[in-house]
């Protein structure tokens, strides 16, 4: 059973608001870890990386990019170079971002959308996979 204080404590954090500018500064900076299945030849394993929200500048000039050249896959290369890091905190090499297999490409650019706040469709995804895979 749940006490009175307990509650109120539930209650204050839930209604905590925080400040904008020290959350985009903090933000900004903030190293997150994921994991993700890799394909291998004897089956999926589990890799690990870091990431890091983009910044909605980097973001519509990433988009810019790709509506410019009719390339949404340069709108996901743009996305991992911004946002993917070693595991120490390095830059991820491009040319391994390069040799990335598709689908895993995919998938950390949706924990980079979604670090960053953005909402992704659906259909964009589907249209990202087909431009991909080339039909």
């Amino acid at each position: 059973m749940v006490n009175v204080e307990e509650l109120k404590a539930r209650e204050k954090a839930e209604l905590e608001v925080f400040d904008l500018e020290s959350l985009i500064v903090e933000g900004n900076d903030a190293l997150i870890p994921i994991t993700i299945e890799f394909p291998t030849k004897n089956g999926n394993v589990e890799a690990g990386a870091m990431i890091k929200p983009v910044t909605s500048v980097d973001y519509n000039n990433a988009v810019r990019l790709a509506m410019e050249a009719n390339d949404n896959t340069i709108l996901l290369g743009e996305l991992l170079e911004l946002g993917l890091y070693t595991r120490s905190g390095d830059k991820f090499p491009e040319q391994l971002i390069e040799k990335m297999p598709a689908g895993v490409a995919l998938k950390i650019a949706e924990e980079i959308n979604r670090v960053s706040g953005i909402e992704t469709d659906e259909a964009v995804n589907d249209k990202l996979v087909e431009n991909l895979m080339g039909f």
